[in-house]
């Protein structure tokens, strides 16, 4: 419609004499100014869209970390279970003792994983929300502020996750938790 309207002007312009620099000016404005438009509705949609995906992402990872507690849950049932056997029939429980601390060993690194991956996506979460509020500041303050809050956000992250690497395993036996998020 822009290119048919504008193609229409330049062509009566040439008709009549008349310098068409003005008209192609303000078409190329138009232009610009639709592309501009444009870019940022698609800026707001891909950051739902991001969004999105990440608020998924970390509904799967709770939805694991239930599937996690639940197995954890039926780990130790299982292991009462055989020892209150192994008693029963007046049985040593020193073997069962040892399969169940390996699985609840295997158990607790799966549980550290998961709550290091659910401190990086609070971390993303926590930095995305820095960011946005920092950069709601009139400018030029929110232009530092913006990526100095994102910035603190993802090191409060990295300290939240350095502190879940740096936790003893344990036992395996509880639940995972969250991990927390990072600012």
């Amino acid at each position: 419609e822009l290119k048919n309207s504008y193609e229409m002007q330049l062509e009566m312009a040439r008709k009549s004499g008349i310098d068409t620099t003005a008209i192609t000016e303000e078409y190329e404005r138009k232009q610009t100014e639709i592309i501009e438009v444009e870019a940022e509705k698609q800026k707001e949609i891909d950051k739902t869209v991001t969004a999105a995906k990440v608020d998924l992402m970390k509904q799967g990872l709770e939805t694991i970390q239930g599937f996690m507690d639940a197995n954890a849950q039926q780990l130790e049932n299982d292991y009462a279970n055989e020892i209150k056997l192994a008693e029963a029939n007046g049985k040593s429980t020193e073997n069962i003792e040892k399969k169940y601390a390996g699985k609840r060993r295997e158990q607790a690194k799966k549980f550290k994983a998961m709550k290091i991956a659910m401190a990086i996506v609070d971390t993303y979460q926590s930095a995305v929300a820095a960011y946005s509020q920092g950069m709601a500041v009139a400018p030029p303050a929110g232009l530092v502020l913006g990526p100095a809050s994102a910035a603190l956000a993802v090191l409060a992250g990295l300290a939240n996750i350095a502190m879940i690497e740096k936790q003893p395993l344990g036992d395996g036996g509880g639940g995972g938790g969250s991990g927390g998020g990072g600012g």
